[in-house]
């Protein structure tokens, strides 16, 4: 396996990864007060758009050619570094309402 392909293949199962514990958050989510609700699904919503701003670098990443993908890494990080405080931020607020409940 190339330098490429290793690289795309950890993007793929970090998405996996972040999949799944957004559909853990949901969960939680449905378990929790009404009131509560609507901020778990906004911080839900923040991190699904971050997601997916990640999903639409990694197919860029997959289509470039030659050298080209290797320049656009620092990008594909750079996402990477937003989705992860995003989740951070997101567990510790999820925490957070389930120590108050």
């Amino acid at each position: 396996m190339d330098t490429r392909d290793a690289f795309i293949a950890k993007l793929k199962a970090q998405l996996d990864e972040w999949d799944v514990e957004l559909d853990q958050m949901e969960a939680c989510a449905r378990k929790a007060q009404t009131d509560q609700q609507i901020a778990y699904h906004e911080h839900i919503a923040d991190i699904r758009q971050h997601r997916d701003d990640f999903q639409q670098r990694l197919a860029q990443i997959q289509q470039a050619t030659g050298n080209a993908w290797e320049e656009m890494t620092q990008g594909v990080e750079d996402a990477w570094a937003r989705i992860g405080q995003a989740f951070v931020n997101a567990r510790a607020r999820l925490d957070e309402s389930k120590s108050a409940q």
